[in-house]
């Protein structure tokens, strides 16, 4: 068991409190309509006019808090894994089957508790306040303000709302029964006190067992080339990122620096040297290989906006960030170029420096093939299911050193016989010209398992290559994921062959000082480094299939 800080504090008291609300309305509803006798009829109705108004300011605070922290999302509808979902209610909650749907801070509600919720708050809510309103405005014996709304008769108002309360204890009596079969009948309801959560991460049977050969385990152990069909599984089905709309996803300096004082944290995963030396006003610093138990474990994550992630010149930041992504994080981005669009001494030291065309005249235009299909990278693991697998892969990438995932275009001179290039383009660029043996994958699709997947080769360094080296991050720690030895090549075309990028491509293709730095100030435990920045640009356009 993993223990994530999954609800907040109004959260929690939101909760409790419109369960009080709730169940305060339902026992007095039930005294008004004669069910019984408690409080009287007079106070018994007192209560429940007083309760009712007490909700609907809590809906107001809590509509307010919703959107203010993104916590809107949550209940946005889905179709992803609803089946199994339906299953695992129907037949394996029964039967003692793993959840089929894992709870992330920014993922708290399976497919079918979306939909409930949602129906709950935008039918059933609305429904109950209304016709509770008009209950509360209708003087007898002459329908008082109700008669200006066209209606005739309380009573078809009453009917409404009386069948709603009926809607709502089935839901509250349904709600009650789900609490219960969290790992232990008290477990999510001392998640919802506390706000810590026990995350199960599924744990097979010891490895002497499988060695001994025991029927169970030799069973469950379904050898590393089912796990890889279970992660790219999970990862084209639940999690296709690398090939999303939005994909490469960044943050420009102009707006971190709009909301520095805003519901904005960045987080700097520089070395401690370099943050010392000079950092954002307000940013932390958390190393690679700490940055997902950050997340977990040190923050409520979905209550910031947005999670910035800045490094030197951006590579870095975009190969963690899209770790964080694939673990439910979709409020983390990287800041484009990292800290070398916020600072010229910075870019000096990086972007800037690898401006250049030193490889131009070595461009051909002849294309290159891609390998035959072959197998995919075997994935030694011991988990069995996506997620799981998929957590574990990340866990592993981020807690090494992962300055070797990136690569220079010398680096991959030098060694142009033994590595595999892969030109992260679409065809009209990659046309114009690209390195000696560079094959040509196409953006958002090649790289699907059942595309062009199977012939990136296993056991050999795999180059990716993009615009200005900004795209290729992110699809480097995908196929990471997967077990390939991919490596960024960092700062892509911009690095070799600078002016035609700078020439035919979008503004966004290419790095240039008098567009992409900003001039923003960075401060020390002693103050200001730098002088004001300059007025805000407008951020430059982002081309076709590149960074």
């Amino acid at each position: 068991m993993k223990k994530v800080y999954i609800y907040s504090s109004y959260e929690r008291f939101w909760h409790w409190m419109q369960a009080a609300l709730i169940f305060m309305l339902i026992l007095t509803g039930f005294e008004i309509n004669g069910a019984y006798k408690l409080f009287g009829y007079e106070s018994a109705t007192d209560i429940h006019n007083l309760t009712g108004i007490s909700l609907i300011v809590l809906i107001i605070f809590t509509i307010f808090w919703h959107f203010t922290t993104g916590e809107w999302r949550q209940y946005i509808p889905t179709l992803k894994n609803i089946r199994a979902q339906v299953t695992y209610y129907t037949r394996g909650i029964f039967e003692g089957a793993p959840h089929p749907t894992r709870k992330t801070t920014l993922s708290k509600l399976n497919p079918l508790q979306r939909l409930a919720y949602l129906g709950l708050k935008l039918i059933l809510m609305p429904t109950m306040v209304v016709t509770g309103i008009i209950y509360y405005l209708y003087r007898y014996p002459y329908g008082g303000e109700i008669q200006s709304l066209g209606i005739a008769s309380i009573e078809s108002v009453a009917q409404i709302h009386t069948f709603g309360a009926f809607v709502m204890i089935a839901f509250v009596i349904m709600h009650v029964y789900l609490t219960t079969t969290g790992h232990t009948p008290a477990s999510n309801l001392k998640a919802m006190i506390t706000g810590w959560e026990e995350l199960a991460l599924v744990l097979l049977l010891v490895m002497s067992l499988q060695l001994a050969g025991c029927g169970p385990s030799a069973r469950m152990d379904t050898g590393a080339e089912d796990r890889f069909d279970l992660l790219i599984r999970y990862m084209e089905e639940e999690a296709d990122f690398v090939n999303a709309p939005d994909t490469p996803f960044f943050i420009n300096a102009p707006e971190v620096y709009a909301n520095l004082k805003k519901n904005y944290l960045v987080i700097d995963i520089r070395s401690r040297e370099d943050y010392e030396n000079g950092h954002i006003e307000g940013s932390v610093h958390v190393p690679p290989n700490r940055i997902i138990a950050y997340l977990e474990e040190e923050i409520h994550a979905p209550g910031f906006e947005r999670i910035v992630l800045v490094c030197p010149a951006g590579y870095e930041s975009a190969y963690v960030a899209m770790a964080a992504r694939y673990l439910g994080y979709s409020n983390v981005f990287p800041m484009r170029n990292g800290l070398s669009s916020w600072d010229h001494a910075i870019a000096s030291e990086y972007r800037l420096r690898h401006i250049s065309d030193v490889h131009s005249d070595k461009l051909v235009r002849t294309g290159f093939p891609m390998n035959e299909p072959g197998r995919f990278p075997p994935i030694h693991t011991t988990r069995s299911e996506g997620y799981d697998i998929l957590r574990e892969r990340i866990i592993d990438i981020l807690s090494g050193d992962i300055g070797h995932r990136f690569v220079t275009v010398d680096d991959w001179m030098e060694n142009s016989e033994s590595w595999y290039l892969v030109s992260y383009w679409p065809e009209r660029p990659y046309n114009r010209g690209h390195l000696p043996g560079a094959v040509r994958y196409q953006p958002k699709k090649s790289l699907r398992s059942g595309e062009s997947l199977s012939t990136l080769p296993v056991g050999k360094p795999v180059v990716i290559q993009c615009f200005a080296g900004n795209h290729s991050n992110f699809v480097t720690m995908y196929l990471n994921i997967l077990g390939y030895d991919a490596r960024s090549m960092i700062y892509g075309a911009n690095s070799f062959m600078y002016s035609i990028i700078k020439a035919d491509e979008a503004p966004g293709a290419h790095f240039a000082a008098e567009k992409d730095i900003f001039h923003f100030p960075l401060v020390t435990d002693d103050g200001s480094l730098e002088p004001e920045p300059m007025d805000i640009p407008r951020p430059a356009a982002i081309p076709d299939g590149g960074c």
